[in-house]
């Protein structure tokens, strides 16, 4: 982590997009689960993006501006429960709620955090590279200040009109 922050520590980081993930082995009972295949998956799904996260964070208070995006999965907030896939469910649970307590935390200090999520439609491969991150996305998340009565942007996919939106604002 202090290595991290080292190289952190020089740049100017205005936006950080946190969109790695791993979903492998897909359905299995956590009882035949890998142990080696849990630890990556926490290892990137969880440990990474929050390590990230901590060593961008002093730049943006510094600076008192900033926006992170979390790339959540739509299967932690639109169905109650995902069988055979637990681990990778509960690491992009803590996505989520990672999102939503730093927004809280950190929107006076002028960063905007939220989580966009994955609907279970652009996990497959030819919708992937279209539907997971457009680049409207971030910029909105830079537009938009955080407002003190809502909570954070959370999961839902960026719609034409919010993409028309960010594309017409200079």
């Amino acid at each position: 982590m202090r290595r991290l922050r080292e190289v952190v520590d020089g740049l100017d980081v205005g936006l950080l997009v946190n969109n790695a993930g791993v979903a492998k082995p897909c359905a299995v009972y956590l009882h035949e689960f890998d142990v080696d295949a849990w630890v990556k998956m926490i290892r990137v799904n969880l440990w990474a993006l929050t390590e990230v996260t901590a060593a961008v964070l002093p730049g943006m208070v510094a600076r008192r501006r900033g926006a992170i995006v979390n790339i959540g999965s739509g299967s932690t907030e639109a169905i109650p429960s995902f069988p055979l896939y637990t681990i990778y469910a509960a690491t992009k649970r803590h996505v989520s709620q990672f999102s939503r307590s730093l927004y809280v935390e950190y929107r006076s200090k002028g960063i905007h955090i939220q989580c966009q999520g994955r609907s279970l439609q652009s996990h497959r491969p030819h919708v992937q590279r279209s539907a997971i991150l457009r680049p409207c996305v971030a910029r909105l998340a830079l537009l938009s200040p955080p407002h003190p009565h809502l909570p954070p942007p959370l999961c839902p996919p960026p719609t034409p009109l919010a993409c028309a939106l960010a594309t017409a604002t200079p």
